[in-house]
């Protein structure tokens, strides 16, 4: 696989050996490669300008963790790349973080085929978390569980699972599958919006995994 075809990632970590052993787990298959390795956080618009070549970053859990949050949420909304939190994380914390719009979720103890998987998920618009912090997530009464109304039709459900598949379907393909249009499909693409209380695909996947849609 060429550069131009892996995943394009980045490392900020504060230790030269974590960041070192990182770029092997995720460079040993071919398919991604580490472009930006950042030992220090302060000047993230000079790590990342706009349209450059960062698909997906890393950040570790040792900063203050409002910082870590205000780090993510300016990666996510500013730069709109996709974001992977990793290190001992608390329920709090993995909630503000999923408010932020991080794309996962990972133990400090991650092993290289789920880093892989959380990286491939999260550039495809996905949402990958350690079933530990899935858990708190999906608790009752969190604020991400009481967004939107929860009154999904079968219908909905079934185009829900196509829009959140990694594979990217159009809405052509996914009426092509349900036996719609495609307009009838942007129908229930718009309600599903609406009720889970998103505007963009991406939100829609985390949404739907953390209150175990799909």
């Amino acid at each position: 696989m060429s550069g131009s075809e892996r995943i394009q990632a980045a490392i900020i970590q504060g230790s030269p050996v974590v960041r070192l052993g990182l770029r092997t787990m995720l460079e040993g298959r071919g398919t991604v490669a580490v472009v930006v390795d950042a030992e220090k956080e302060e000047s993230l618009a000079g790590l990342f300008p706009p349209a450059g070549p960062v698909q997906v970053v890393l950040l570790q859990v040792a900063l203050p963790h409002q910082v870590l949050v205000s780090h993510a949420r300016w990666l996510h909304r500013m730069r709109g790349l996709a974001v992977l939190v990793f290190g001992e994380l608390t329920e709090r914390l993995a909630e503000q973080l999923a408010e932020a719009g991080v794309c996962g979720l990972l133990s400090a103890q991650v092993e290289e085929e789920e880093l892989h998987r959380a990286v491939v998920v999260a550039c495809a618009g996905g949402f990958h978390a350690d079933p530990r912090f899935k858990g708190w997530l999906c608790k009752p009464g969190t604020k991400r569980r009481k967004r939107g109304s929860p009154d999904l039709t079968e219908r909905e459900l079934e185009v829900l699972r196509y829009v959140c598949h990694p594979a990217g379907y159009t809405c052509a393909q996914i009426g092509d599958k349900l036996g719609l249009s495609p307009r009838t499909v942007e129908s229930h693409k718009a309600a599903l919006f609406r009720k889970l209380g998103v505007t963009k695909v991406s939100c829609l996947v985390r949404v739907a995994v953390v209150r175990r849609l799909l």
